[in-house]
């Protein structure tokens, strides 16, 4: 039996009680175990949305809903908000507390495509919906489509080692990576939504993606966890496997360096929208149920050696 704030309580374990060790339990519901305290989670409170006429509410309750994303104001963190692409249009929700003002951001995308996806790069927000131009919005001013020599169209994206990588959205299969942040003078940060490094999509400016792996559903930045330096790698999930691709070196270098490399076979992403990392793990719903790509450190000889770093959400994911 445990109690709220019950302070020793380090964790949980997730594992056969008679195996738990001293201070964490064998399973446990609606708790925080973090900053050396033990207490139930925050509760899930309902916040009430305003909206600037009655035609903007019909359409956000009512419209096709394609993707949502959460952006992170820069350099101040201090006004975040919730983005959503509801039937073509781009809402803005502004939280405060437990109310939600809820503004059109922009219009005039396909309201009867399934999808949209997003990405930031510091202060830039990329929206695709894999058919019109991208929406880009840098937080303050108007959101605008992408110009000449800037993001091109396609799907999924990532940002990693300041640059910008779109996945195609016509079944092709190809990877581009745009310019890298502060490359021309230093200062702005407009570099990071420019691709004029590349010729997009013609022969040798993309990256393609073997075959065997199917069509690509996900770009996620995962970290080394043999080098103190912050770099990391660009796992590209396919259908039915995945390639984990090396952008940190030089541009220059990239085309007599290995930078890809075959990760897994055998059994892919299904969706864009399946993706969730947590703890060292990115979960993704597979033909067969959820799976986990990740990256470990293990103890062959030690007892622990195989345990999952999101063990504590086992117990829901071994009913799917």
């Amino acid at each position: 039996m445990v109690y709220d704030l019950h302070e020793t309580l380090a964790g949980v374990s997730g594992v056969n009680p008679l195996l738990v060790p001293r201070n964490f339990a064998a399973s446990a519901v609606n708790r925080s175990m973090r900053y050396d305290t033990n207490a139930p989670r925050l509760p899930i409170q309902q916040i009430e949305l305003t909206f600037d006429s009655e035609e903007e509410r019909i359409w956000f309750a009512g419209g096709n809903f394609q993707g949502a994303t959460f952006y992170h104001s820069y350099p101040s963190f201090l006004s975040p908000y919730i983005i959503a692409s509801i039937a073509g249009r781009i809402f803005k929700i502004q939280v405060k507390g437990r109310q939600g003002n809820v503004t059109t951001l922009f219009q005039g995308n396909d309201p009867v495509l399934q999808h949209a996806w997003f990405a930031q790069g510091f202060e830039w927000l990329v929206i695709q919906d894999g058919y019109a131009k991208p929406i880009l919005w840098d937080g303050k001013g108007k959101a605008r489509r992408a110009g000449e020599g800037e993001v091109p169209t396609g799907s999924v994206m990532a940002t990693i080692h300041g640059r910008l990588v779109v996945a195609s959205a016509d079944g092709t299969n190809q990877i581009a990576v745009g310019d890298i942040v502060y490359g021309e003078d230093q200062t702005s940060t407009a570099d990071i939504i420019k691709f004029t490094e590349i010729q997009y999509w013609a022969e040798g400016g993309a990256f393609g993606a073997p075959v065997y792996v199917g069509d690509i559903t996900g770009l996620s930045p995962m970290a080394y966890l043999d080098t103190g330096t912050g770099q990391n790698e660009l796992v590209v999930l396919g259908t039915n496997g995945a390639v984990s691709m090396d952008l940190s070196l030089p541009r220059e270098q990239w085309m007599d360096s290995r930078i890809m490399r075959i990760s897994l076979i055998g059994g892919g992403c299904a969706s864009s929208h399946s993706l969730a990392q947590m703890n060292g793990d990115l979960f993704f719903r597979s033909s067969e149920g959820v799976r986990s790509y990740r990256n470990s450190r293990s103890e062959f000889q030690q007892q622990w050696s195989q345990s999952p770093i999101s063990a504590a959400v086992r117990r829901w994911l071994d009913y799917d």
